[in-house]
């Protein structure tokens, strides 16, 4: 059963998309497609309109059980991020601050509860960057290519800020917000020029919009289930959403929990990667697509997505490593025990060799297979909680955000595209420059 099907009607939204083994809009990639009814577009206003009324009151009793507005702010020079927290989140932050050289010549080695005054210390998180303080910068466009932003103590802050959202300290994060000088807000979506992505706190949200709501889509597709020509995981905009919420990027803390539930490696998708490495294009390459590139001889060619099996989606760029599950760390465990190591023992040598835990799925790649339910339910769970904390904060520090216009928006990530049904020439010409209200009439 779909998650907050009470309260969110995703009957009417499945209603108006059907499944396309050839889906002439993708280039005959397998597919879902809006159906050309009348009444589609007042039955998706009707579920973005249900959805976002559902995330505010949500938001709202989150408020209500965090915020305190009889506390006072906290001191500039406070430490708003206590120690239990510090360590809590520091096994992201190091594993974000090492495939990230976001200030170079720091070694972010040491791992726990700062104590060190200043910032270059070589803590993961500095008791410096713990303070109010640390989180009132704020972001200034620095120009074409500087990326300057990523040198910036507010960049490190923000990432702090995202860190702690991803692990639900939202009684801290509600007395951050409540500072009349955070700055918090000025990094929820930016970017240095338009030569780059957007980055920012924003991604949070984004990434759980898109995954929850296509796999709450697709729990309504059960003949999409099955292995072979028909499986959801050869779908174009399943690859897509995979792709997006798990690819590296220097703002990529939101992609950690995404890439644990769907089992896919740091580094194994890249910004900006394209779908023809050489180990890949003579077998998979196709000529027609909606998505095309060109190779430096000037030749078009088209994406592959959707046209290939979701194994061969993953090894596109470079093959796929094994990753541990939990079930395969208590294999091991039990294998050294047995051959009489005590417990302890067992567990350093584990953590020693960094052997633990890095997918969720007992069924490996495979979602919707029954034997994921209760994984499957645990992660549409979390990233509805990502979506209402996102809000929640966004309304605690006075930010006007759209909810409607957001949940519109991931429609037209996952959904949108270029047929003569939709009586539009370009995905790209309504996304950009119109209201939400004309994304709903597009769709």
């Amino acid at each position: 059963m779909a998650h907050q099907a009470h309260n969110i009607p995703w009957t009417t939204l499945s209603s108006c998309l059907s499944w396309r083994l050839s889906n002439r809009c993708e280039g005959g990639a397998a597919d879902l497609h809006l159906n050309p009814r009348r009444d589609r577009g007042k039955k998706l206003r009707h579920f973005t309109t249900a959805f976002a009324r559902n995330i505010h009151e949500h938001a709202e009793s989150e408020i209500r059980k965090h915020a305190d507005d009889s506390d006072p702010p906290p001191a500039r020079d406070e430490v708003v991020v206590e120690d239990d927290a510090a360590a809590l989140i520091a096994p992201i932050i190091e594993r974000w601050r090492q495939s990230v050289e976001y200030r170079p010549g720091i070694n972010n080695t040491r791992l726990g509860a700062c104590s060190h005054q200043s910032d270059d210390c070589g803590c993961v998180l500095p008791r410096a960057s713990r303070k109010m303080a640390a989180f009132t910068e704020v972001f200034h466009a620095q120009g074409c290519y500087s990326r300057m932003h990523v040198k910036s103590s507010g960049f490190f802050n923000a990432e702090v800020f995202t860190a702690m959202l991803l692990h639900g300290q939202m009684q801290a994060l509600f007395r951050i917000c409540s500072h009349p000088e955070v700055a918090l807000q000025t990094w929820w979506q930016e970017q240095e020029c338009q030569c780059i992505d957007y980055f920012g706190w924003f991604r949070v949200s984004s990434f759980a919009l898109d995954a929850y709501i296509l796999l709450n889509v697709l729990l309504h597709f059960p003949q999409t289930w099955q292995k072979g020509e028909a499986d959801y995981r050869r779908l174009k905009t399943y690859q897509e959403v995979v792709y997006r919420i798990t690819k590296g990027s220097v703002d990529e803390l939101p992609a950690y929990p995404h890439r644990r539930f769907f089992g896919i490696a740091d580094g194994q998708f890249q910004e900006h990667d394209g779908w023809d490495s050489p180990h890949s294009r003579e077998r998979w390459l196709r000529p027609k697509s909606s998505r095309r590139r060109r190779d430096p001889g000037g030749k078009s060619q088209g994406s592959v997505l959707g046209h290939i099996p979701y194994e061969a989606f993953v090894d596109l760029n470079q093959v796929s490593e094994y990753l541990p599950s939990s079930q395969d760390v208590s294999h091991v465990r039990w294998v050294l025990c047995e051959k009489g190591l005590p417990a302890e023992v067992a567990n350093i040598i584990l953590q020693g060799a960094r052997y633990h835990a890095q997918t969720r799925l007992p069924v490996p790649d495979d979602p919707l297979h029954s034997s994921n339910s209760d994984e499957l339910r645990k992660y549409l769970t979390y990233n509805w909680q990502l979506i209402v904390r996102s809000a929640a904060l966004g309304a605690r520090m006075g930010m006007e955000l759209d909810w409607e216009q957001q949940v519109a928006r991931s429609l037209l990530r996952l959904f949108g595209c270029s047929c003569k049904s939709h009586e539009a020439p370009s995905l790209w010409k309504i996304d950009y420059g119109s209201s939400w209200e004309g994304i709903i009439t597009f769709l």
